[in-house]
């Protein structure tokens, strides 16, 4: 269906008593009849003039929201992957920092300070 370019909400019908209509009456026996019959037909058309408005209506408003929708999602994936790749960033620096040895007091003491501190108890033995 094509798309409405104006609400027809405001729309008024014709007037089929005016001198334009004149020839359009005049080819049936009841003039008056008619007009009723016209009229009939033209409201009958406006109401499904805006029931298809408001149709058209809903479904831009739904599809507006789908786009703004999309575009949140879009946006929250950009937003994701950003930190993903910041957070994969520092692993990979904190990677190549050097590593501190892991302390634990239950071991003896190993490397360069070992003489310092058997050299400390030494002295303190006497």
């Amino acid at each position: 269906m094509p798309r409405i370019r104006f609400d027809p909400e405001n729309e008024v019908p014709p007037d089929f008593e005016s001198e334009d209509y004149a020839d359009v009456r005049a080819a049936f026996p009841v003039p008056a009849n008619v007009v009723v019959a016209l009229l009939t037909g033209w409201t009958s058309q406006h109401d499904k003039r805006k029931i298809a408005w408001a149709l058209q209506v809903d479904e831009d408003r739904l599809a507006e929201e789908e786009a703004e929708r999309q575009q949140r999602e879009a946006v929250d994936a950009a937003q994701k992957e950003a930190a993903d790749a910041e957070e994969r960033a520092r692993a990979e620096e904190a990677k190549k920092k050097p590593q501190a040895p892991v302390f634990d007091a239950s071991l003896p003491p190993t490397g360069p300070h070992t003489f310092t501190a058997v050299a400390l108890r030494a002295q303190q033995a006497p």
